[in-house]
């Protein structure tokens, strides 16, 4: 009678197959229990709410107010996604920034990913996470590229994400409000098939955006969820432990908001009831263009001009300002009091020349004026 050995490798690789069906089928629809035995963490009731809507509903958005845990889950359910999903899957997240990506939502897949190496080695799991998470927010299995972070470069985000095609890809945008329509329909083209899902989550900081329009109409095509500060278990009494509850948002912050903000606020209804504050669509400008602007990545190309905005100030404690416009990106100067118009269209000719400012714009009401026919002069 014949007989033959399975060389280890081969037995190894089965093991490996059978551990990962084993745990797609006990996971593969289970992101709470998934949570809680890779982790030995809880998710509270929105929480499981919102995963619950990512298993059943193609897409899914969330808005939220300050310190619910809303990115906390995103990098949690990113990290069951792989796990349960692997290998034919793929995670291709975003924001409006390259800090927002890092810093925000792979950070905290960083430490999920070492908290379950850490848990396996302990003997507490069964298993680790597959593959390795790189420091430019990439995940690869076997050299394969599995999930990416980034923004995408400026003008090219309608093909920022073209050619991903696994059976299972989950499209996440972080800080919603600050992605355009285009970026967020090229969230949906790379989730057209059935087992892929796409996801929106942020604090609704713009009445403006794509983000909230999907709201404002109630767009049948998305799951809708908002989470209020005061829905958390912190202020709820929902059994948590108190670890969770200390990374919740605390009753004290909602006070020095209320006192910050007012309660009728736009940003107290946004960073505090998760709520879009539609009434202030109409200003000039809103908190959400004072986020936008500071949380954006702009680096100018030498080929943009270089624009001196300048408000001229008197004698006294009333001040001459220069910013520096340099391809849309922003930069205070210099300011200074006490001087004459005379001494300060001087000075304002003097950095014009040191930064090759193609134009000074100038206030040429008032005192404005006496300093503008100086610099023509």
């Amino acid at each position: 009678m014949a007989s033959f050995k399975i060389h280890d490798s081969v037995f190894d690789s089965l093991q490996e197959d059978f551990e990962a069906n084993s745990r797609r089928t006990r996971f593969f629809n289970d992101p709470e229990g998934w949570v809680k035995y890779m982790l030995d963490e809880e998710l509270w009731s929105l929480q499981r709410e919102v995963a619950d809507s990512l298993i059943k509903n193609k897409n899914t958005a969330v808005k939220a107010g300050h310190g619910v845990g809303k990115s906390h889950l995103a990098s949690r359910l990113i990290c069951w996604w792989v796990d349960t999903r692997a290998p034919d899957v793929f995670v291709a997240s975003t924001a409006p920034s390259k800090a927002q990506v890092s810093q925000i939502i792979w950070d905290s897949i960083r430490s999920c990913y070492n908290k379950i190496e850490s848990r396996y080695n302990t003997g507490k799991i069964d298993h680790k996470l597959p593959g390795i998470i790189l420091g430019d927010d990439t995940w690869k299995i076997n050299g394969e590229i599995v999930g990416s972070g980034r923004k995408p470069p400026d003008g090219k985000v309608g093909d920022s994400f073209q050619g991903i095609h696994r059976r299972y890809v989950l499209a996440i945008g972080d800080e919603s409000c600050g992605l355009g329509v285009d970026l967020i329909d090229s969230l949906g083209n790379i989730t057209t098939n059935e087992g892929s899902r796409r996801f929106l989550i942020g604090n609704p900081t713009n009445p403006a955006s794509h983000f909230a329009k999907i709201f404002k109409e109630m767009d049948h095509t998305w799951s809708l969820h908002t989470i209020s500060v005061l829905d958390s278990p912190n202020f709820t009494g929902e059994p948590m432990s108190v670890a969770a509850l200390e990374s919740l948002t605390g009753p004290q912050f909602v006070e020095d908001k209320k006192l910050e903000y007012g309660e009728d606020s736009a940003r107290y209804k946004a960073r505090i009831l998760g709520e879009f504050a539609y009434d202030i669509e109409d200003s000039l400008l809103t908190p959400a263009d004072v986020e936008t602007a500071t949380t954006n990545d702009l680096e100018p190309a030498e080929t943009d001009k270089k624009i001196l905005g300048v408000d001229v100030g008197g004698h006294g404690a009333d001040r001459t300002v220069l910013y520096l416009n340099h391809g849309g990106r922003i930069e205070f100067l210099e300011s200074w009091s006490g001087e004459d118009v005379l001494v300060s269209a001087e000075k304002v000719h003097k950095i014009a020349k040191e930064l090759r400012a193609d134009v000074v714009n100038i206030d040429a009401q008032g005192l404005g004026i006496g300093a503008y026919e100086m610099l023509v002069r």
